[in-house]
């Protein structure tokens, strides 16, 4: 399998219920978490925004090909970032992926690791301005035929090597609509590229960069608001606004204090 092929993998559309009049959609993925030193057990998990599955009382995850997987309580059914600022959350899935497995059903899927996530020894290897994908579901679209996400680039409209703002942060330039909430972005080159400050290096290069959980918009009236991309199928604000296609992007390194909390709950 190549690499575009294992990239198109990783995600998973989530539906959610609101309400029976208010229905939501976003983006997850799938993630290998790991309980011990060695790196030998991990748990494989779906990652999201927590703003995703906030106040959802059911919810469905298309797997694999389309294996739907419906679940009750479904905001309960999450293990939240502990930093409230953090908008991450995960839902540990090896249960249902033996359930499924004993029912005759394999899932086909590509887990993310934290050997992809890019460290601090990466950046005397990347530039400031790098070309960027993520991956997911924008505005409901993907090909429903093969049950396949949408891809889309943009450019680091911010360092990846600084915190935006003091904050485990940065931006990207690039379209992110409603539907995208939980799409990883990945550092994607494929060809010639700058390879540190003064070499060039052709080839292809992949990092796990981190994960879209709100966007700027620019109201009418001149007033600029970050907010946290709509998953509703329906209108949030009668506001009309025009989106500056600036994406606020949460580090993935984010993501590892999540190995020690699934430590504690399996007992590992």
């Amino acid at each position: 399998m190549t690499l575009d092929e294992e990239i198109l993998n990783t995600t998973i559309r989530i539906e959610t219920k609101i309400s029976d009049q208010f229905k939501g959609s976003g983006t997850g993925f799938f993630f290998n978490f790991c309980t011990d030193s060695q790196n030998k057990t991990c748990i494989p998990a779906i990652v999201t925004n927590k703003h995703v599955v906030k106040n959802a009382i059911s919810g469905e995850s298309l797997i694999g090909e389309h294996i739907v997987s419906k679940i009750d309580n479904f905001e309960s059914q999450w293990i939240m970032h502990p930093n409230s600022d953090i908008d991450l959350c995960v839902l540990p899935i090896g249960k249902l992926l033996n359930t499924l497995k004993m029912q005759g059903t394999n899932v086909f899927f590509k887990g993310l690791s934290r050997d992809l996530i890019i460290s601090e020894t990466d950046y005397s290897f990347i530039s400031d301005i790098e070309d960027v994908i993520f991956v997911g579901y924008p505005d409901w679209i993907y090909d429903k035929v093969n049950n396949k996400p949408i891809v889309r680039k943009g450019l680091t409209a911010t360092s990846v090597k600084y915190n935006f703002e003091g904050k485990p942060l940065f931006l990207i330039d690039a379209s992110v609509y409603g539907g995208s909430s939980g799409s990883p972005v990945y550092l994607y080159s494929n060809g010639l590229f700058q390879n540190g400050k003064n070499s060039l290096s052709l080839g292809r290069r992949f990092k796990f960069l981190g994960i879209i959980s709100s966007t700027y918009k620019h109201f009418i009236g001149n007033e600029i608001k970050v907010e946290k991309i709509e998953t509703s199928t329906y209108k949030l604000s009668d506001d009309s606004f025009i989106p500056n296609h600036l994406g606020v992007v949460i580090k993935a390194n984010q993501l590892l204090v999540f190995d020690d909390l699934l430590k504690l709950i399996y007992k590992h």
